[in-house]
């Protein structure tokens, strides 16, 4: 069965000093052993991107991993050997990957492609 795979496991399963990272670590490869394949698409990737790059801490807008795009961008490139990505419009997704590399993630990019 295909699986796909929430931002917030992809999150606690990034971030080695989350209290859930062992849980949603555990849980992928259960699921993995008993055959399921795992996926994530486009929006799922956005959202991490999002909290991904957000500022650590807590309070409105502090409660991402906090790091910088290019290490955000390499967690994508692991889950991407991990699991499988569907890309439902792949021109849609290469655009946002330009502009994200460009200008970083969030809000930002999200208003970039709107226009």
């Amino acid at each position: 069965m295909r699986i796909m795979i929430d931002t917030n496991v992809l999150a606690r399963y990034a971030d080695q000093h989350c209290t859930q990272h062992q849980i949603a670590t555990d849980a992928l490869r259960r699921l993995q052993a008993a055959g399921h394949i795992l996926v994530f698409n486009p929006q799922i990737k956005r959202d991490f991107l999002d909290i991904a790059e957000r500022p650590q801490g807590t309070g409105p807008g502090k409660n991402g991993l906090g790091l910088l795009n290019s290490e955000a961008r390499l967690l994508i490139e692991r889950f991407r050997s991990l699991f499988e990505y569907v890309d439902e419009t792949p021109l849609a997704d290469e655009q946002f990957d330009r502009l994200h590399s460009k200008y970083g993630g969030g809000k930002s990019v999200q208003t970039l492609l709107a226009m």
